[in-house]
């Protein structure tokens, strides 16, 4: 592993991982969009998808660009990962989000 701004660099798999969970949920906020007048729910039944899927993927469309950055870099902290994007409630403000997933100001 190498080192990125003095963090240590993920291996490639997570990073993969986290960048595919990223690229999902920009797709999802898309099809929101998309889609004004239909419900999530109805939005998962069209789709074939898990309404509360879609709901956790629509959360991750807002996440912090910084920490984005950090993620596509593959210097993300620890605490950064697939399980706690996505299962976290996560806050709309992007400092809280930085606070809660220790991303140093």
């Amino acid at each position: 592993m190498g080192k990125i701004k003095g963090l240590e660099c993920r291996p490639a798999e997570i990073l993969k991982d986290l960048i595919a969970l990223l690229v999902d949920a920009e797709g999802a906020q898309k099809l929101v969009l998309a889609n004004p007048g239909l419900s999530l729910n109805q939005l998962g039944k069209t789709e074939n998808r898990c309404r509360t899927h879609l709901v956790r993927l629509l959360r991750l469309s807002w996440l912090s660009p910084r920490i984005v950055e950090t993620i596509v870099t593959g210097a993300q902290p620890d605490r950064i990962n697939r399980h706690a994007l996505l299962l976290n409630a996560i806050s709309r403000d992007w400092a809280e989000q930085e606070r809660q997933f220790g991303h140093c100001a």
